[in-house]
């Protein structure tokens, strides 16, 4: 006999369209996972360094004016440079899911910052 399964997949908590991509762990294993190809949002503050295990990442509160979502998106390596409040950033092969606490997490391949074109 089955339970019924509350859990929300990525494109209905984020509202962007998703696809199932083969991805490979750190440790060489390969694994699905569901991934939204690209998000564009606001930087709602200053990206937050983060070292585990010698590897370096950054932790952006971002806020979607789509869908009125503030969440955090982490990302490994170096950010892209003067990234502060209100810059508009696309994050690239975001994934994310469920915590044990009851939050969420988001993390993504790339961030770019966009810039406008000089008029």
């Amino acid at each position: 006999m089955a339970k019924p399964n509350f859990e929300k997949t990525l494109a209905e908590v984020l509202g962007y369209s998703s696809k199932m991509t083969e991805k490979t762990s750190a440790k060489g294993t390969t694994y699905q996972a569901e991934v939204i190809e690209e998000i564009t949002v606001i930087a709602a503050g200053e990206p937050e360094r983060q070292e585990r295990n010698g590897v370096v990442s950054y932790k952006y509160p971002v806020f979607d004016q789509k869908t009125d979502l503030n969440f955090e998106i982490r990302v490994n390596g170096e950010k892209p440079a003067d990234v502060s409040f209100g810059n508009k950033l696309k994050f690239v092969s975001v994934t994310g899911g469920r915590l044990n606490n009851g939050g969420s997490w988001f993390g993504a391949e790339t961030v770019h910052k966009l810039v406008k074109a000089p008029a």
